[in-house]
């Protein structure tokens, strides 16, 4: 069976979690960390990306906040390098909500992706973005594929502390597919108090169109600043 081009796609990312909104245990910091808002599920909605398209690709998935890590998680094969242990660990580090939306070509492979999680503080808000940009920089292969990973960092001008990344996964020994051969993405992930964000954009050619993802990103940000 030829593995399905947007699930690759959703493997590559991106694209952060989808997410979820667990109340797990965190650490014991006290403090000055902002509280969760007592409304999770609207706060992380209210910052998705609305509308039914986004890079010009209509929307293939909702609204639906996630309220355990694990349905996160199913949400969003590959998302996390490590699954089981992504899991754990966010309920460990303070999971309140999360959500995500896809958005998708209509002809081709090519799709984009925005991705918000709650934690309970700054802190576990800290750790979720080390996790996902760790996941990032370890993608795991298609299914029943060999592949090869390169990626390479960017900056991200305007919002203090994002990560770009750039991906690129080189497909083996897969002659007579109709899968492609590389899949290429540029994915920005930053956070802010509680909140972390993900933005994926996987094309042909991602830097063509990296100004524009880096503009929704600060966008997104200010929304929720």
């Amino acid at each position: 069976m030829r593995p399905d081009p947007h699930r690759a796609f959703v493997l590559l990312v991106a694209s952060a979690c989808m997410l979820i909104a667990a109340t797990g245990c965190g650490s014991d910091s006290e403090s000055d960390a902002p509280e969760a808002n007592p409304n999770p599920r609207s706060a992380v909605a209210a910052r998705v990306v609305h509308g039914d398209r986004f890079f010009g690709f209509p929307a293939i998935s909702g609204l639906a906040v996630r309220t355990d890590p694990g349905e996160l998680s199913a949400d969003l094969p590959g998302f996390y390098a490590d699954p089981e242990k992504a899991v754990a660990d966010l309920r460990r580090d303070g999971f309140v909500a999360g959500v995500g939306r896809t958005f998708k070509s209509e002809d081709g492979p090519d799709a984009a992706s925005h991705v918000v999680v709650q934690m309970r503080d700054a802190q576990g808000a800290t750790a979720e973005f080390e996790r996902q940009i760790d996941s990032l920089l370890h993608l795991p292969c298609p299914p029943g594929l060999e592949c090869e990973q390169e990626t390479e960092r960017f900056d991200i001008p305007g919002i203090p502390g994002a990560a770009g990344v750039n991906t690129k996964q080189t497909i083996k020994n897969q002659s007579g597919s109709l899968h492609p051969d590389v899949l290429r993405a540029d994915v920005i992930v930053f956070f802010h108090d509680a909140f972390v964000e993900q933005v994926f954009l996987g094309t042909e050619r991602p830097n063509k169109h990296r100004a524009a993802l880096i503009r929704a990103a600060q966008e997104l940000y200010q929304q929720g600043t």
